[in-house]
Order: structure tokens, then C-alpha cells, then sequence
């Protein structure tokens, strides 16, 4: 006879493996997107009733940050020819799921110094309304953060959120 552990089954097991791989196969996608250079990690502000804003409201929110960015980089002209920062980004509830906030990952314009981004990210942050006032900006280092993010579910993705980089030619 073998031996099982309660509450397991061969279906579950395989089940669970199979979310990892799957979990896996999108963290290595979204690593070879763009070569990421910042973690962000944006909190949403509640509104004076109370209740947290839905998933329109923070997706609107984040459009506009990401808006705010690239004009400011790219200025006008640049954002009518489509130009770009890379973004990937994914929505959390927390626990209770009634704090929402939304992790990112993104990639630096080549010609922008490290200390001008985490300025400019933490500036835009600040003054986008609906955005917590303190942002949670740090370098890149690798993978892990990536597989952080689609642990949260990838459910939580944000396709509108989440493209390759479109910038002049230098």
C-alpha cells in the first residue's frame, strides 16, 4: 500500500506542478520583453468614503502615471509618434482585497541616468492623483521580481499596461 499524505492526491500534485511551469514560462516571458532596469511598486489612495477604488478606477490611475511618464520623457512630439518606456505591470488586492496596488517593472531610456528615472518616477508618483504618496521604487536586479509578481496571480496582469519599448533612433 502506498503511502499518502492527507488532503493530497496525484491530480493536485500534477496540478500544482503544472501552475508553476506555467507560472515559470510567464515570469522567463516578461524577462525577455524589454532589459528592465526599475521595480516600482505603486499603493492606490482610498477616497475620503472609504472604500477602495475598483479595478477601472486603478487602471485609469495607472494609464494616467504612465501617460505622465512618457510625456515627460518623450515630450509631446515624441508621445504622437508613439514612443515609449517598457512596461509590464500586474494588480494586487492584498490579503483582504481591499488593498490595491500594482507592481511594475520598467526600463530606463538609455540616455536617462539612473538617479533622473527613480527622480522622475518617484515626482510622478507623488503628483498623479489617486497614487499613493510614497512609491516603492528600486533597481532591478533580477528575475525574482518578476516571479514575485506573477505569484500575486496572473490573473492580476495588465495587458494595457504591459509592452515592449518604441523610442527614437540614437
Amino acid at each position: 500500500m502506498k503511502h499518502q499524505t492527507f488532503g493530497s492526491n496525484a491530480k493536485s500534485t500534477a496540478s500544482a506542478r503544472t501552475g508553476k511551469v506555467t507560472r515559470q514560462t510567464h515570469a522567463e516571458w516578461l524577462g525577455n520583453l524589454a532589459n528592465w532596469t526599475h521595480a516600482l511598486t505603486l499603493t492606490m489612495t482610498r477616497p475620503e468614503s472609504g472604500l477602495h477604488p475598483g479595478h477601472d478606477e486603478v487602471l485609469r490611475r495607472c494609464r494616467l502615471f504612465l501617460n505622465r511618464l512618457n510625456c515627460r520623457w518623450y515630450k509631446r512630439r515624441g508621445t504622437k509618434r508613439g514612443y515609449r518606456i517598457a512596461s509590464a505591470a500586474f494588480l494586487g488586492w492584498g490579503p483582504y482585497a481591499d488593498h490595491p496596488h500594482v507592481h511594475w517593472v520598467l526600463e530606463k531610456p538609455i540616455d536617462q541616468s539612473e538617479l533622473a528615472f527613480e527622480a522622475m518616477l518617484k515626482k510622478i508618483a507623488q503628483t498623479t492623483a489617486g497614487i499613493g504618496d510614497q512609491p516603492d521604487i528600486q533597481q532591478y536586479y533580477g528575475a525574482g521580481w518578476l516571479s514575485y509578481m506573477v505569484d500575486h496571480g496572473f490573473e492580476g496582469w495588465q495587458p494595457a499596461l504591459t509592452f515592449v519599448a518604441k523610442c527614437p533612433k540614437h
